[in-house]
This record gives C-alpha cells, structure tokens and sequence, in this order.
C-alpha cells in the first residue's frame, strides 16, 4: 500500500512538473523573476588610467639605481634596470686602500677566465650572492693549501679552504671588487660540549671533535687541536673591499666601503645517523665472479654487486628493518641554506691568531698566493743507472686539469727522422730490437699537448730501453720538514711507450670526464685513416681518462 501511494504521488507531481515547463514556454509571465543563472562572459579588456605618482619603494630604488649609473658611466641601462657587463670599481672604494694586486687575475684566481665570467655575471655581480653561491654550491674538501685553484673547485664542485677562497676572489675580482686571501689560527667552539652536534664536527662531517681534528690532521692542516668543546687550525679566508652601507655588500648602496671578511668554505650540516653494518663482498669464485649476474640475468660491476649485499643487510638492522634502503646507510650531511640578503659582518669562527704568509714576509693579508702554499708535481726521468735524463715541476692548482704525458723525442734532428720512419711504420713491439743501434731519444713533459722545457736534465737513451725510472712527487713546501705529501717510483718505463702521468687533486668530475671524453673522440674521427698521426691526443688522451677515472 505505502509503494502505491508513493508511485501515485511521484505520478502527480510529474505531470505538475511538465505542465509547468510548457507553460513558462509558451505564455511567458512577464512578471516572473528572471533565470538567476547564465553563462560567464570573459571580460574586454578595459586599459586602466595611469598613476600620476609611483610608490616611494619604487622612487627610492630608482634613485639607488641612477646613482650607481652616474657613477659607472660604462655600465648600459635600459628601461632603467641596469644591464650587461661588471661595473668599474666604485670610487668610493679608494677608502679601502686597495692596490692593482688586489683586482688583478692569477693561476690561482683566473677572474678573465670565461667559465669565471660567466657566472660572475649570473650573479650579477653581487658579492653577497657570490658569497652565498659558493657557500652553497662548493663543498668543503678538509685539505689545506692550493692544490686546484679556483678552476678546479668550479669544475669539481668541491675545495678546501684555499682553494674556496681563490674561487669567491676570483668571482669578486671579475665583478671588479677587490679581495684578498688572508691566513690565521681559528677556532671552531661550541659553549659546551655537544659531540656529533658540534659546530667543528658537523663542518667536518665527523662524530667527535677529536674525530674531525684527525681529519684536519691529514688533510695536512697545521696546527690542528682538540678541545673538550672545539677545535683549532689554521686556516685561509677572503676579505673583500664591499660598500658597508644599509645594503652591505649587495651593490644598491656604495656608502662605506671597508674590508669584509669572508669564507664560503666553513658550512653548517645536518647528518642521518646512518646504520652501522658489516656487509662483507662476496668476492669468491663460488658467488659473484662465479657469473657476475643478478637475479634478473644481468651482469653487474663489483660495486654493482656489493650495493646489493649492502641493500639487502640494511633490510635486516634497526632502526626500519625491511623499510631501509641503500639511501639509508651512510652517516651523510644536508647542508643547512640559509639565504643571505645582505653579507655577515664576522667570521662563523674565533681567530685566535692571524699568520704571517710564508715567503711574502709578516702579514697575514696576500693578493696572490706564494708559491710555498701551492702543492707541486715533480716529475723526475732517470736511466737505470740512476743518471737524471730529465725533471720538471708543475704548478698543481695550474695543471691539475690539463693532461700531463711524458714520451721521448729524437736526441738530434737525425734521431727524431729514424724516429718519425720508426713509427710511421707501425712497428710491432717485437720488431724494437732493430732500433737499438741507431734511435736516441730524452724526454718530454707535455701540457694538454704542449712541450715543457724542463727545469733540469740533459742524458740521452737508446729508444728501445725498457728499464728506465720515473719518479713523481707531490709537494707542499710551506709544511717545512715531510713537505713531501706523496710518492711512487716505476722502474720499468719504456722509451717507445707513451705515458699519461696523474697527480691526484680531487679534481676528477663527472663534467671533466665528459669534456676530455669528447675531445678524445674527436681526435678519433680525425685521425680514422692513421692511428700513429697524433699519439698525444690519442693514446695520451685515452691514458690520461684512465687516470681520472
């Protein structure tokens, strides 16, 4: 009875419904309300009167921006936003008593370099974002002294103190504000005992602060101590000659010009706790060299295999067991941004003591390194008999990336035709006894290609000697007594042989890689038809890829 009723309602309002319809439709009520709905409309654009006067924040940054303008008159505006190269050292930066140094380029701080220039310019040559920039960008190798330059650390993308400092200066001085390198005594402290959560040690990326002190140690920093609440070293930074005004550093306000010390390279990190395990590499000949495939059937490289047996130990430990992943193991630091607006007034750190820079007398202030800061590759050649056929030194921070080769040439114009036939006529290594008698070659040290006169060294050596020394170092003389950081000695270096020579200074990148790589398969495509036409850029390159990886 209730489904009747029901059916018989929804009947009757229907046909209500339709009656309704029909007749709004055909005797329209012109005393009915109209449809309260209709479709949006975009709406004509209607040109909006102009301002007879623009906000003071608008006037005051026009202003600033006009006095910059008259003031370097070689910078181009347009629609007065100012635009294209660095403006002139501002006069008001005389106060600073800088000298020409003080703006000039070096092997270690190129400023006239294009990559340097380049991005100087994307920075619009503002010392804050500059400083903020490499702050952010450039991560802190704990090393001491100038081993890559400021080439290098752009290309690497990391560098220790010096090597920071001579980046942010060469960055300022392509921006024509002048800087300096200045060395001291710091001292990295806390207000109490903190640990891992320490100042110094989350710089460093160590769990203690006896634990980054070792670090300091052996990246041959001197001076270096441990305090129950901090550490200490000696250290490199920048000062930069900046206006000082309300917009420090930032190029609005020139007023105040002073010495502003800077440095990028000191950072405040925060660390996954990581997990500790002990995954040992299956390294037999019953498990990965057995097939060196996975369980989908594909090969895998060792470290390949041991991030797998890592992986999968990690799923075994607390703190998320089966939730863990490889991103989850290492004791690994984020480094904590923080925008700067404006440049800070001090240093992060206490300077205990500023330091005299060794071979450039007492002060603690320098435009330019001195060559006992710079680490050296000494490169030695001796015959089996000990004799010194040829030595050269390198400036690291200068060569480390170029390609460094060693080959030998004809002693005399004779020696180096017989050569020349020698190779032309691809001789196999078995046929060298036949040169014995009639090829002398010395050596030669080449720079991405270009011969070095050598600093010492006179012998010559049948081309076919097989027994011949080479012998390489790596110097740091400032360090004094053990000023030798490293070295090797081959005793089997081959005359006919080409020799692609590395000194390892952290500057291997993934960038360098790609660039050499594309050069090395140019010099492929050009030489198709000769393998012997150009064994620099060939098996030298080639070599020299070798070693970066």
């Amino acid at each position: 009875g209730n489904r009747r009723a029901m059916r018989s309602a929804m009947a009757r309002a229907r046909t209500l419904f339709d009656g309704f319809a029909r007749a709004a439709a055909e005797t329209p009520d012109a005393g009915a309300a109209a449809p309260v709905w209709r479709q949006e409309q975009p709406l004509a654009p209607r040109p909006q009167p102009a301002a007879d006067k623009i906000p003071r924040h608008v006037a005051d940054l026009m202003w600033a921006m006009q006095r910059v303008a008259a003031a370097h008159p070689d910078i181009s505006s347009e629609a007065g936003f100012i635009k294209t190269a660095a403006p002139a050292t501002a006069t008001e930066a005389g106060s600073c008593g800088y000298v020409p140094a003080d703006l000039a380029a070096t092997a270690d701080a190129p400023k006239d370099n294009p990559e340097i220039l380049a991005l100087a310019a994307t920075l619009g040559y503002s010392p804050a974002r500059i400083f903020e920039w490499v702050q952010r960008e450039i991560k802190f190798e704990p090393y001491y002294g100038a081993l890559k330059g400021a080439l290098g650390t752009l290309q690497s993308k990391a560098g220790g103190a010096t090597d920071t400092a001579s980046l942010t200066i060469a960055l300022l001085r392509a921006s024509n504000v002048p800087a300096r390198y200045v060395k001291g005594d710091i001292y990295v402290g806390d207000n109490s005992a903190l640990g891992a959560n320490g100042r110094g040690p989350r710089w460093i990326g160590a769990k203690s602060y006896s634990a980054a002190a070792n670090i300091l140690a052996t990246g041959r920093n001197p001076n270096t101590g441990t305090f129950p609440s901090g550490i200490s070293l000696t250290h490199v930074w920048v000062e930069a000659c900046v206006p000082y005004g309300d917009y420090r550093g930032i190029g609005v306000d020139l007023s105040g010009h002073r010495w502003a010390p800077l440095d990028a390279s000191f950072k405040d990190q925060s660390y996954q706790p990581g997990i500790a395990l002990a995954a040992a590499f299956d390294f037999n000949y019953s498990g990965y060299l057995a097939s060196r495939l996975d369980a989908q059937g594909r090969y895998l490289l060792p470290q390949e295999q041991y991030e797998t047996e890592v992986a999968a130990h990690a799923k075994t430990l607390a703190p998320r067991f089966s939730d863990n992943t490889l991103e989850d193991v290492p004791y690994v630091g984020t480094l904590v941004n923080k925008r700067l607006d404006i440049l800070p007034i001090t240093l992060p750190y206490e300077v205990r003591q500023f330091n005299g820079w060794t071979g450039v007398g007492t002060s603690a202030e320098a435009a330019s390194l001195p060559e006992e800061h710079r680490y050296k590759f000494e490169i030695t050649v001796r015959n089996s008999a000990a004799g010194v056929l040829g030595q050269k030194t390198l400036n690291l921070p200068v060569s480390a990336l170029q390609r460094v080769t060693l080959s030998f040439k004809g002693a005399t114009s004779a020696d180096q035709t017989a050569l020349d036939s020698f190779i032309n006529a691809a001789n196999p290594d078995a046929a060298l006894p036949n040169c014995a008698a009639n090829i002398n070659v010395v050596p030669e040290i080449k720079l991405d290609g270009v011969a070095q006169t050598l600093d010492s060294g006179a012998g010559t050596i049948n081309l076919c000697t097989t027994n011949n020394i080479l012998e390489l170092k790596v110097l740091l003389s400032e360090l004094g007594v053990g000023q030798q950081v490293g070295s090797t000695t081959f005793n089997s270096i081959a005359a006919y042989n080409y020799h692609a020579l590395q000194a390892y200074a952290r500057q291997a990148s993934d960038g360098l890689l790609a660039q050499r790589s594309a050069r090395l398969l140019a010099s492929v495509r050009q030489n198709q038809a000769n393998a012997n036409a150009n064994a620099e850029e060939l098996e030298g390159e080639f070599l020299h890829i070798a070693g970066l990886k």
